[in-house]
């Protein structure tokens, strides 16, 4: 696997933060954010701004022929009227598909912003009450310290807690561990009684978490490691 610089990291940032990079481009993009602050914090406002898209209405079924027409205006718009006739076809490691992508990045968020737009349109078409999202709390995450590094969100559609800690890989430095280890997340009732629930991998971030109970019911969630550490906290008490 091929060493990434930052200039590399960021002509496939936004592929990255939307789930659509993929094979060894991903790899070393990932290996880049571990040992760099800065791209690490690039990524996260841009992971961030993708779900906050995905998040403004549940999902719903665009109308017919949508798909069709968006497509249609990123061909629309990617073409020049006097553009010469396409060069024949370039490896895909090669400079020139590096700039085509740049080119497609706007195209891309383009296209997310319409699709998040016709959902949240069709909720409101549809008569939503939005009752879902407000049920929806979230609270910081605070070390034993007190610092917060991140927020934890229930949500009542679906039963799920969504953890978010951008600077992970910095608070795992912080207590001289790595981010391939495995950690948990224990879910805490108004009783005190707590169920474990394995966390999915670091380039998986944020996570979400089904429950099994209503959310409701939950007074407090953690992060702690296999030794039964807690390295962070939200309560909803």
């Amino acid at each position: 696997m091929s060493t990434m610089s930052c200039a590399e990291f960021g002509n496939v940032a936004s592929e990255l933060a939307l789930g659509v990079l993929y094979g060894e481009e991903r790899a070393a993009a990932l290996a880049h954010v571990e040992t760099c602050r800065a791209c690490r914090q690039e990524l996260t406002l841009l992971t961030d701004t993708a779900d906050e898209m995905r998040l403004i209405a549940p999902g719903v079924e665009p109308p017919a022929g949508f798909e069709q027409r968006v497509v249609a205006r990123i061909a629309a718009a990617a073409a020049e009227p006097d553009a010469a006739p396409p060069a024949p076809p370039t490896p895909p490691t090669s400079l020139a598909a590096r700039r085509r992508r740049r080119l497609v990045r706007p195209l891309i968020a383009v296209a997310a912003a319409m699709l998040a737009f016709v959902a949240a349109s069709a909720l409101v078409l549809g008569g939503g009450s939005g009752e879902d999202t407000a049920a929806s709390r979230t609270s910081p995450m605070r070390t034993t310290s007190g610092e917060v590094v991140g927020e934890a969100t229930l949500s009542a559609d679906p039963t799920a807690i969504r953890v978010q800690v951008p600077d992970w890989a910095g608070l795992v430095r912080t207590y001289g561990a790595t981010v391939d280890a495995t950690y948990w997340l224990a879910v805490e009732d108004g009783e005190g009684q707590r169920n474990l629930r394995r966390l999915p991998p670091a380039d998986e971030h944020p996570w979400t978490v089904q429950l099994d109970a209503a959310p409701s019911s939950v007074a407090a969630v953690s992060i702690v490691d296999n030794g039964g550490t807690v390295w962070c906290t939200a309560r909803f008490e």
